[in-house]
């Protein structure tokens, strides 16, 4: 079975893994997986943790509706302003001006740890995209 396009959900770590690179502490940077045409870097904790409400936008590709998360911060996402987002943030930081939710095709790299049980069917949106 090939995997192209299959839906991937990265949170945190996984977010940052799926940028083009992660920049550590040191300033060295470190190739990464380059789903998102992005960096990640470290910095010293810039908040959190924070309980999160967000709205999914039209265009995300996994979930629909509202979701709640937690989220903190040890790095930053340099997004350059052409990024699709996938949340609106009602409540917390995202990645920037209160939005989150890298999209790169089916995939989604985002800050938020999500409560799977605040939504009716959270792998609902998995499940659509792996038929």
């Amino acid at each position: 079975m090939s995997l192209e396009n299959k839906p991937i959900l990265g949170e945190c770590g996984g977010l940052m893994s799926m940028c083009s690179g992660m920049v550590d502490k040191d300033g060295k940077r470190h190739d990464m997986i380059g789903i998102f045409g992005c960096d990640s870097v470290f910095v010293n904790r810039r908040h959190g943790p924070t309980y999160v409400m967000a709205d999914a936008t039209p265009s995300n590709p996994l979930f629909k509706g509202s979701v709640r998360a937690h989220e903190y911060h040890y790095s930053e996402v340099t997004a350059g302003g052409g990024e699709d987002f996938g949340f609106d943030v009602k409540r917390g930081a995202g990645i920037v001006d209160c939005k989150d939710g890298l999209i790169a095709r089916n995939s989604l790299g985002t800050y938020m740890h999500q409560h799977a049980l605040s939504m009716d069917d959270w792998a609902k949106g998995f499940c659509d995209k792996l038929q």
